[in-house]
């Protein structure tokens, strides 16, 4: 295993914090405690500067500065994990996965498999594709991803002071 791997995420709020608690943080400490990653929960929203005022006002930005963190910038691997998601008992082990020095990123599209997301997304009257879902919003994207930036992995000391 390299030398530091964190796992982290970000609760802020009493109710949340409760809720996250019984419901989200035990498969998330058992991963953490079967790899032998550090566990970090922030408490607070981390606030950048030079993010637009409306970032500032989401606590959700604060997944982006987690990396450029004085604690874990010396870290050689960190998998941000949004605070209501359940982590698989059989989730692989994160620093085993071979990035090439990119940042990791979620298939929101590919969640359980493409075919089974086109199937809900049908029966529930939804889009039936990323291109549709991205233009709801105005955009014209071309592919079939859709990124979930509820879990990503990177490597601090490359990506934390560009995702800052």
């Amino acid at each position: 295993m390299p030398d530091r791997c964190i796992v982290a995420t970000v609760v802020v709020g009493d109710r949340y914090r409760r809720t996250h608690r019984l419901a989200f943080a035990p498969s998330l400490e058992r991963y953490a405690a079967r790899h032998g990653y550090e566990l970090l929960v922030i408490g607070e929203p981390l606030v950048a500067a030079h993010a637009p005022s409306s970032a500032n006002d989401e606590s959700g930005y604060s997944r982006y500065l987690i990396a450029s963190l004085p604690e874990v910038a010396g870290a050689s691997r960190l998998m941000y994990v949004d605070a209501d998601m359940i982590v698989s008992p059989t989730a692989p082990a994160f620093h085993e996965l071979e990035l090439g020095g990119r940042i990791g990123v979620v298939d929101e599209w590919a969640q359980p498999t493409c075919e089974r997301r086109v199937e809900y997304q049908l029966a529930h009257g939804f889009e039936a594709s990323p291109r549709e879902y991205y233009a709801l919003a105005g955009f014209d994207v071309v592919g079939d991803t859709m990124v979930n930036a509820g879990m990503f992995v990177c490597e601090p000391r490359r990506h934390g002071s560009w995702l800052a």
